[in-house]
């Protein structure tokens, strides 16, 4: 079979390759020098990058265009359409990109903006979903003056440690709102994940009863009342998922939900056993997102944490 695909028309080459997985993509690649250079597009329409010494390799690769002979001319006939160059273009439609804190040295957020900045520059309208898995809570930091321009899709599993009560001071002061929603550090942004309770999607409960015994009590000493700021890149979200998030107060509630920033694109939002939502003290700010949301959305869920027996946190409250 690989000895005659390349005597295909190029459409049907495409849609063959499509059934391919990277590896295999890959191996027909190493076949000879004009299978390289045809499976070039498909090879990296859809990328999937797990670590961040992959993704250096990615960016350092597409920054160079593959060198191989031209096409033979019975290929340039059934591809007379395409030249050298078009074929040589690595251009990436979708990238997911992984990165875990427990197995990345040395990364910062100027790196990676520089890395997604590259990604975006060479492949225009490329799709990113970005998953943060970890304590990256001084990347995120430096990510506050910085652009991560067409990552589309965010998804962070923060591992917070609960005995730590002010990761928020210091140098790892971060304000989460501002970097999600705020327009400028993603400004494309459509959908957003943020679990701060847990370092990876296997370590979330299974069930509702293991769930809420996430307690509240232990996230006393970053409540915070103040206001955010306008956060404009609502305009653009189209789903919001905020589970095990102990960041998420009543205030932040009302700045994302009962804004002047109208989300007409909003049809997906999930809060679930978020410990600073208290079910009567919050009664205010979660009949606001349920009187907003029934208008608003395809889909909505919330689950606020029943009440426990904890005078401490009432008497703060």
């Amino acid at each position: 079979m690989p000895a005659t695909m390349l005597d295909l028309p190029r459409e049907l080459y495409l849609e063959i390759t499509d059934y391919l997985n990277p590896e295999q993509k890959s191996t027909l690649a190493r076949l000879s020098k004009d299978h390289y250079l045809a499976v070039q597009e498909p090879l990296y329409a859809h990328a999937s990058i797990n670590a961040w010494p992959k993704l250096v390799i990615l960016v350092r690769t597409l920054m160079k265009p593959p060198i191989v002979s031209s096409l033979s001319a019975k290929q340039r006939l059934n591809w007379h359409k395409l030249s050298d160059q078009q074929l040589r273009e690595r251009s990436i439609k979708t990238l997911k990109i992984i990165l875990k804190s427990s197995l990345t040295k040395n990364a910062t957020g100027s790196d990676l903006a520089r890395m997604v900045g590259a990604i975006s520059r060479g492949s225009p309208g490329v799709k990113i979903h970005l998953q943060l898995q970890g304590t990256w809570y001084t990347l995120l930091k430096q990510l506050q003056n910085l652009s991560l321009p067409d990552v589309v899709h965010l998804t962070m599993y923060l591992g917070y440690p609960t005995s730590e009560i002010d990761w928020r001071r210091g140098e790892t002061e971060i304000d989460l709102w501002d970097l999600c929603f705020g327009g400028s550090v993603l400004p494309d942004l459509r959908q957003v994940e943020v679990d701060t309770k847990h370092a990876s999607p296997e370590k979330r409960p299974t069930t509702l009863a293991e769930a809420c015994k996430f307690s509240r009590g232990r996230y006393l000493g970053v409540m915070n009342k103040d206001e955010c700021d306008t956060l404009y890149g609502l305009k653009n979200m189209e789903s919001i998922r905020l589970n095990y998030n102990h960041l998420l107060e009543s205030s932040v509630l009302e700045s994302l939900f009962h804004s002047n920033i109208i989300p007409q694109n909003l049809a997906k939002v999930e809060i679930t056993n978020c410990p600073s939502l208290h079910q009567t003290m919050d009664i205010a700010a979660l009949s606001m997102l349920l009187h907003r949301g029934l208008r608003l959305l395809q889909h909505l869920k919330l689950h606020v944490q029943p009440l426990g027996s904890d005078p401490e946190y009432e008497e703060t409250r």
